[in-house]
């Protein structure tokens, strides 16, 4: 992964990602006055600290080392969806407050859209990145065609939560938070296929598995829906939880689906193939993450009130059990190699070798109260969304240290990164 480069606005991976601050809006007060690198700090006295800025001379938050973007371009309030395109080149960010779409590109820094819309609640990119898709308030569903900016079609009326493309692109699902109802469209006319009504509450998300045959969606209700795309069957319902289900994962073949039942306390496995649920593993103290290794064989489940269950999938038995302080959210390297696990307490993220099943590293994101609520993995970069500092926090794998300090809106509990490989929530 190359450093972080304190001169620059953006810090660059191999992925393409990049250090971004997305949180108000305003242009620069004197657009012709170009934008200056940090020049050698002049020498001072050894009792006086320079102050960083970046690349615009504002002060960046104590600790932070760069800036993506500038305070001075920006969204007015906090985010409410992030998504990376697949192959990490554009990073697509949506506003509820200053209704507000952008599109950023990662190699730069340079805002390529920005949109007023009615509201954005969700963002999607299609699978070959070639259209990212926004949701929210009452303007419907949009889709924008990522190369130019240029709005392709609109969906609805649907006022949608949650968004999430079908593997081959040409179906977009949509779930709504108010009518309740699951509507699949056809991407390339915009024209819905069909509706899929039975939750009673708000469609939370919406996720496909079984490479496309199998559409899961969880629901404000406390259940997890099965449903088949190509009609508008629901095979399989799982109700009686007693809390909400917080942590999804599917299988990297797609034919197990893995739902963490916070009031529970376990974790249901589902047969993709069947629409059944085939076995209910006991995990812990609310369970709130879940995650499967790539080759399948194992799963990372953290329980908030009593450490980190691990699952030998095949069999449901637990291979180990790790005492992390207040652990919430999980997500595992590409390679599979590593668990990462998020603690709201101590604010910090730990790194457990999955060949052994013991912690490897931990690394603080800051003080208690920090409440890194979470975490997806690149194969350069971990990123963390701190929702008690409202911050993001990038850290470098390799170095497993933190990179750069992102500020946000308030409260930031989402984390999109688009990428080829399993799905962990």
């Amino acid at each position: 992964m190359a450093r972080i480069r304190i001169n620059q606005v953006v810090g660059e991976s191999c992925a393409g990602l990049m250090v971004l601050v997305v949180a108000g809006a305003g242009l620069l007060a004197d657009p012709s006055a170009a934008p200056q690198p940090l020049g050698k700090q002049a020498d001072l006295p050894p009792t006086v600290r320079p102050i960083r800025t970046d690349l615009y001379g504002d002060p960046l938050p104590p600790g932070a080392v760069a800036r993506f973007g500038s305070w001075r371009l920006r969204h007015r309030g906090p985010l409410s969806c992030l998504a990376v395109s697949p192959d990490g080149k554009v990073i697509a960010s949506g506003g509820n407050a200053d209704h507000t779409l952008r599109l950023w590109e990662s190699a730069s820094g340079r805002q390529l859209l920005r949109v007023a819309l009615d509201g954005v609640a969700s963002v999607a990119f299609s699978p070959d990145g070639k259209w990212v898709a926004s949701a929210g308030g009452n303007s419907g569903i949009h889709l924008w065609e990522v190369a130019t900016g240029r709005l392709v079609r609109r969906f609805g009326p649907h006022t949608a939560r949650t968004l999430a493309f079908a593997p081959d692109g040409t179906t977009l699902s949509s779930g709504g938070d108010y009518d309740k109802v699951i509507s699949l469209w056809d991407a390339t006319t915009g024209k819905v296929v069909r509706r899929l009504e039975g939750h009673t509450a708000g469609v939370a998300a919406v996720r496909f598995a079984a490479r496309g045959k199998t559409l899961v969606t969880v629901g404000n209700d406390k259940t997890v829906r099965l449903w088949d795309p190509d009609t508008d069957k629901e095979l399989r319902r799982l109700e009686g939880h007693r809390g909400y289900i917080y942590g999804l994962a599917i299988a990297p073949d797609g034919k197990t689906v893995y739902a963490a039942n916070s009031g529970s306390g376990d974790v249901s496995v589902i047969d993709a193939r069947t629409n059944r649920v085939v076995r209910t593993i006991p995990t812990g103290r609310f369970p709130s993450g879940v995650a499967v290794t790539p080759d399948g064989a194992s799963l990372y489940v953290t329980n908030e009130l009593s450490g980190v269950t691990v699952i030998n999938a095949g069999n449901g038995t637990v291979a180990a059990r790790l005492r992390e302080p207040s652990p919430f959210s999980v997500a595992m390297s590409p390679n599979g190699d590593r668990a990462y696990v998020t603690s709201l307490g101590p604010g910090r993220v730990t790194a457990i070798d999955t060949a052994t099943h013991r912690v490897s590293s931990t690394v603080s994101v800051g003080p208690y109260g920090t409440d890194p609520f979470t975490v997806r993995a690149t194969d350069d970069a971990l990123y963390v969304a701190n929702q008690g500092a409202n911050t993001l926090s990038i850290i470098d794998r390799s170095t497993f240290r933190a990179a750069a300090t992102i500020a946000t809106g308030n409260s930031p509990y989402g984390i999109a990164v688009v990428q080829r490989g399993p799905t962990n929530g």
